[in-house]
């Protein structure tokens, strides 16, 4: 059961890590408009 819970949250911090760093490419490469 741990090992489920862990792979829950290691899947869900790799998938933050791989959004914002695809979001902070997307705005560095287009140009960040406030």
């Amino acid at each position: 059961m741990d090992m489920v819970v862990e792979s829950v949250l290691l899947s869900f911090l790799v998938g933050g890590i791989v959004g914002g760093a695809l979001a902070f490419h997307m705005g560095s490469h287009w140009g960040v408009r406030k």
